[in-house]
């Protein structure tokens, strides 16, 4: 199975979305009053309040996203 996570143009892009990703935790708004953590928030607040950060996926596990979705060929 041909890999195109492997592509110049994709693997630099990969490259500028993890280290954005990697600064989100610089700019994460405080966690609303009452609660220690976003983890403790309803998903709906969690959700509004961190909709413009990246989903914290992990180079790997990417990669296995990408096999799997390539995989059932959608």
């Amino acid at each position: 199975m041909t890999n195109s996570l492997a592509a110049p143009q994709v693997s630099s892009t990969l490259a500028r979305m993890f280290a954005e990703a990697a600064r989100d935790g610089e700019h994460a708004p405080p966690p609303p009053p009452g609660l220690s953590s976003w983890d403790e928030a309803p998903a709906l607040d969690r959700s509004t309040a961190l909709q413009d950060f990246y989903i914290p996926i992990s180079a790997e596990a990417g990669q296995l996203l990408y096999a799997l979705v390539r995989a059932i060929r959608p």
